[in-house]
């Protein structure tokens, strides 16, 4: 990914937050302040757990419901 697509994205993703804090926790938008900062793969957590650990496979949609 380009460095100008990148910084779209963190843009996008940022402004999308601020509007989820105004729209469903009633903030002021003008108190909203954040940042956006790269973590690397290594240091991720995934439902407050280190990623490294294994993980249940995520299960593929329309089919846990349909195989017995």
């Amino acid at each position: 990914m380009s460095e100008h697509k990148a910084l779209a994205v963190v843009v996008g993703a940022t402004g999308a937050f601020g509007d989820l804090l105004v729209e469903v926790l009633g903030v002021r938008r003008e108190l909203v302040r954040g940042a956006c900062r790269r973590v690397p793969p290594k240091d991720w957590s995934i439902g407050g757990a280190p990623r490294k650990w294994p993980r249940a496979p995520v299960p593929q949609p329309g089919r846990a419901r349909h195989e017995a």
